[in-house]
């Protein structure tokens, strides 16, 4: 939670009111296919991933009119050393950055970076985007939005 949830939070803090200032920008926070669902020997993980994932969905909402991007990057095994005891295919680190790069020039808040991520990623964020546009006509529409 110190790393993936609060250190996520106060990056967002840190950043938001300085892209504000420079008329928009882009905040890109790491995910995981971890964060839509879990297993037995990840649990910790997944939930503080599912944790920045809701984090990130709410940023998102607040800070869409500042004109500021706000990005979740999303993999499934990556060739780090969390994973080198499993043997499963993973996906290179440089393969996701080129995933992020791709999506920051289209615009695109939800980039399932590998194979792994965009077969997870078919449904869930389907329906998540859904809610989203929901959520977003709720908060536009109360007296939040206009502090």
């Amino acid at each position: 939670m110190d790393t993936n949830y609060f250190g996520t939070l106060n990056m967002c803090r840190a950043f938001a009111p300085v892209l504000k200032r420079n008329g928009g920008g882009a905040l890109v926070n790491m995910l995981s296919v971890a964060s839509w669902s879990t297993a037995g020997f990840i649990g910790g993980y997944s939930a503080s991933k599912m944790a920045e994932l809701a984090l990130t969905r709410g940023v998102r909402i607040e800070l869409r009119s500042q004109r500021t991007l706000v990005v979740g990057v999303y993999a499934g095994f990556v060739d780090t050393d969390m994973t080198k005891n499993l043997t499963v295919p993973k996906v290179r680190p440089e393969d996701i950055a080129a995933a992020l790069v791709s999506g920051l020039e289209n615009g695109i808040e939800e980039i399932p970076a590998d194979e792994r991520s965009r077969e997870v990623a078919t449904n869930f964020v389907r329906e998540s985007r859904i809610r989203e546009e929901i959520n977003q006509k709720i908060w536009d529409e109360s007296p939040y939005s206009k502090q």
